[in-house]
């Protein structure tokens, strides 16, 4: 497809009887007219970084074709994206392609990943992108290839790395300090739970670790409420305990990570408060959790009963004892978070 790169680019200018003018790319390579291959020139290509907190883009310059960029989110989703221009019918595969420099000798090419090409503008690759981005820092260049039934029907253009070192270092250091988890996945997190487990697992801590991520970059969160379930087999009183201790673990677990102990709110609510049938082992399973949802400084907290857990709100321990726990760390003791056994969490309201 692209034999031709090693071979010279020239821009031409062709007067057109209207009296416009074009500027246009010719690759020189007898299947570049063929298959409508354009190589952007070195003198118009470079890159450029933009990012934030929650997002990092690495974008070329913008070209007659389109828009051609590098996306990072948290999470580590990362991707390359491509909003080509005009007309894509009997256009249905996109291709990325690692593209040796024409100076090199052996001008390879390297199939990276397809993507089906659907209604929306945008192809988004997100194989293998790690290892394009390694090799753009080592002078390879970016193709991506539309395809579609035949031959005649197919188009690419080549996007050099010219003067890419301090914008990709830059795009790589944003994505280094993105949080581990978008707001959407630190808003609710749920951490499931085997029976009679306490203590946390190795992916529990990796879950909360990314969720500390998170809210080392949102300042906007005020409280962290923690909500520990079991589910109802054994003594409500166990399963009290039981939902606390878990509660605790995780609250203990963040603080580890950096959260200050006073945005945290626990609350243990036992078997209480099942979401699925706990008659089934898969139903039971579901039921010994602990939520974590984040609660902005705009929010406010309201309950909202169901007219069945009204009776049962009032037969209930008064939401105002509030019970007071010690935990020591290496530096010393300290006070632990607000421990709840009332509310109900699946009939909490936040409301902006």
């Amino acid at each position: 497809m692209l034999k031709g790169i090693h071979d010279y680019i020239y821009r031409c200018k062709v007067n057109v009887n209207t009296s416009f003018s074009l500027i246009c790319t010719l690759l020189i390579s007898g299947s570049a007219f063929a298959k409508n291959e354009i190589v952007v020139p070195m003198d118009l290509s470079s890159w450029k970084y933009q990012g934030g907190k929650f997002e990092c883009q690495l974008i070329h310059a913008e070209v007659p074709q389109g828009k051609f960029y590098f996306r990072a989110l948290p999470g580590e989703k990362l991707s390359f994206e491509s909003e080509w221009n005009g007309n894509n019918t009997g256009l249905n595969v996109a291709t990325l392609y690692q593209v040796a420099p024409p100076w090199l000798p052996d001008a390879r090419e390297r199939k990276l990943a397809d993507v089906n090409i659907t209604a929306n503008s945008i192809v988004r690759f997100q194989h293998q992108i790690p290892e394009l981005l390694k090799a753009m820092a080592a002078s390879q260049w970016v193709n991506v290839a539309y395809s579609g039934g035949a031959p005649s029907v197919t188009k690419s253009i080549t996007l050099p790395t010219i003067r890419i070192q301090q914008s990709l270092t830059a795009f790589n250091r944003c994505r280094a300090n993105l949080p581990g988890m978008s707001v959407e996945e630190a808003r609710t997190l749920e951490l499931p739970f085997a029976f009679g487990q306490r203590s946390l697992t190795f992916a529990q801590q990796n879950k909360l670790k990314a969720l500390s991520s998170y809210l080392a970059v949102d300042a906007s969160i005020s409280r962290i409420l923690i909500d520990g379930h079991t589910d109802n087999i054994g003594s409500s009183v166990v399963n009290l305990n039981t939902s606390r201790q878990r509660a605790e673990n995780v609250a203990s677990a963040l603080q580890t990570l950096g959260v200050a102990d006073t945005r945290i709110d626990i609350r243990a609510h036992g078997e209480r408060y099942p979401i699925a049938d706990n008659v089934t082992q898969k139903g039971q399973a579901k039921n010994r959790r602990v939520t974590v949802r984040l609660v902005r400084d705009s929010e406010r907290v309201v309950p909202v009963l169901l007219p069945a857990q009204q009776i049962e709100e009032k037969q209930a321990p008064s939401s105002n004892n509030q019970n007071t726990t010690q935990n020591t760390t290496q530096s010393g003791t300290k006070t632990a978070p607000k421990v709840f056994s009332e509310a109900s969490p699946e009939t909490t309201k936040v409301q902006s």
